[in-house]
């Protein structure tokens, strides 16, 4: 089924809908000026970052087809540097 007018249709799985779920809870909480960064959801590990990389990256490409100019490319290069950089031994570990 194709989306209407205006719409976006974007396949998701549950972990990936769920890890969209925290992510813009927690943007949004950053963006709000009162917010004064008590409650706090961390990655549990490199794979669990990738997931959530991964699910914005799904993302960011439906809406980057309709809408652009958001390069997603680059947005998801960013995003998998930090989680390199943070965890390391990923890149170790394949070499």
């Amino acid at each position: 089924m194709a989306p209407r007018d205006g719409k976006i249709h974007v396949e998701l799985s549950a972990d990936e809908l769920h890890q969209l779920t925290w992510l813009a809870h927690l943007g949004f909480q950053r963006m709000m000026p009162n917010y004064r960064g008590f409650e706090t959801h961390r990655f549990d590990g490199d794979d669990d970052a990738r997931k959530g990389a991964k699910a914005i990256e799904r993302l960011e490409v439906s809406i980057a087809a309709m809408h652009g100019p958001v390069d997603p490319v680059a947005l998801s290069n960013s995003r998998l540097a930090l989680i390199e950089n943070w965890w390391p031994q990923r890149k170790l570990a394949l070499v």
